[in-house]
């Protein structure tokens, strides 16, 4: 009897994993506007350097503010998770708006118009910087916006298109590198623009951790069925 216990345990275990919306978005593009006036980077970015940001968030996460059609999320790292690299730099989240006491993690915002006005996603995060040379800390961010306000048809994270054709007006990403996370600091800021946007698990495919469980099932199964010859 045990066997039937573990083979149900396992089933929920996949049905867990299977209904969770995890997003995991990788955008890739090259930087089109750069500036650092005071010279603090290492000469790694220039016009035309490939960026890479890669994100990851629940999907089915509640907002923590709804306001008109405003919706915003915070997501702690882990479990999310989001990154930046290009040139010698790379970037990851720190704590949310700044504030040592509290959690890493970073923001996601939606406005969702009706037609005729606009619609925008986008992320936002801060956090230290590794590699290269004389920036520390970094701001960073990304944007999608239509001014139709049809790109956004379905209520929610749910209903966001990771593509780059509903979005009209601009698809970038924004990046300000400084030599310190204290007013004052020397900056260098840039944009980059977004080539492609792909989106790594489509929903409705089970996480990687579902396959091992469903592996574990049908090898329980032909074990069981083994014990009853």
């Amino acid at each position: 009897m045990w066997i039937f216990a573990w083979i149900f345990a396992c089933s929920l275990l996949i049905g867990f994993q299977s209904d969770a919306a995890v997003l995991t978005l990788d955008v890739t593009g090259a930087i089109s506007d750069f500036g650092d006036d005071s010279a603090i980077l290492d000469g790694s970015i220039s016009l035309g350097t490939p960026f890479h940001m890669h994100v990851v968030y629940d999907e089915a996460e509640s907002p923590y503010f709804v306001q008109g059609h405003e919706s915003d999320w915070i997501f702690t790292v882990p479990p999310g998770q989001i990154s930046l690299s290009v040139g010698n730099y790379s970037v990851a989240a720190g704590s949310v708006s700044d504030d040592p006491t509290l959690p890493i993690g970073f923001g996601v915002y939606l406005f969702d118009d009706v037609a005729g006005g606009n619609d925008s996603y986008a992320i936002s995060a801060s956090g230290p910087v590794s590699g290269g040379a004389g920036a520390v800390f970094a701001t960073f961010g990304l944007l999608l916006y239509d001014s139709n306000g049809t790109a956004l048809g379905v209520p929610g994270l749910s209903g966001v298109p990771f593509s780059l054709e509903p979005w009209d007006v601009a698809h970038s990403v924004e990046l300000v590198l400084s030599d310190s996370n204290q007013p004052g600091s020397r900056e260098a800021t840039m944009h980059g623009q977004i080539q492609q946007l792909q989106q790594l698990n489509p929903q409705g495919v089970p996480e990687p951790a579902s396959g091992v469980l469903s592996a574990a099932v049908l090898a329980a199964l032909g074990f069981a069925a083994r014990a009853r010859r």
